[in-house]
């Protein structure tokens, strides 16, 4: 008969269950996307810098208008970061960037919670730590903590397109004016 070390069943399995969590907690690396404005007039492309793994929020992005029956004109660029989600007004001057995945276990003033620009140039941003009420409801994984509901989408709020709407894993919802970054409303 075969003899079974149980102790090294129990370790091999927890082994396995504390690789395979770590695993499931890896940063996704950066990459180079393309957002369109509503009606498609409009297009914003984002690019990592470097290789997109080590540079994660690094990088620099150009918007475009679209043109007939000639090449797409750059109307303003942005440098110095990198956003995994980003939206673009339907006049494709305004641009809201959420933060990506922050690093470390609760919100800080440093990391970037929602950010908004025109033409390129900032006009206001909130820190996580800005848009967090409830702190004890965040709930952070091994490398980094998660600020937005993602059960709750972001997005542009009317046809005007002007105003955006985040809702925080607190379940504050702001709504902001997008051509000055102020909060709208907060409930």
């Amino acid at each position: 008969m075969c003899e079974v070390n149980v102790g090294k069943i129990i370790f091999v399995l927890l082994f396995l269950s504390a690789v395979s969590v770590v695993k499931g907690d890896d940063e996704a690396g950066s990459y180079a996307y393309v957002i369109a404005s509503k009606w498609g007039r409009y297009y914003f492309k984002m690019i990592p810098a470097g290789d997109g793994y080590h540079d994660r929020d690094k990088g620099s992005g150009v918007a475009y208008a679209v043109k007939s029956g000639q090449p797409d004109k750059e109307i303003w660029r942005v440098h110095g970061w990198y956003a995994f989600e980003t939206y673009l007004s339907y006049d494709g001057i305004y641009l809201v960037r959420l933060g990506n995945w922050p690093r470390g276990h609760k919100p800080d003033k440093k990391h970037v919670g929602v950010a908004f620009y025109k033409s390129g140039k900032l006009l206001k941003m909130y820190s996580t730590k800005d848009l967090i009420v409830n702190e004890s409801k965040v709930n952070p994984s091994i490398s980094h903590y998660e600020y937005l509901n993602r059960a709750v989408k972001p997005g542009f709020v009317s046809d005007s397109g002007h105003q955006f709407q985040v809702t925080t894993v607190d379940n504050v919802k702001y709504v902001f004016n997008i051509k000055t970054g102020k909060v709208v409303s907060r409930r």
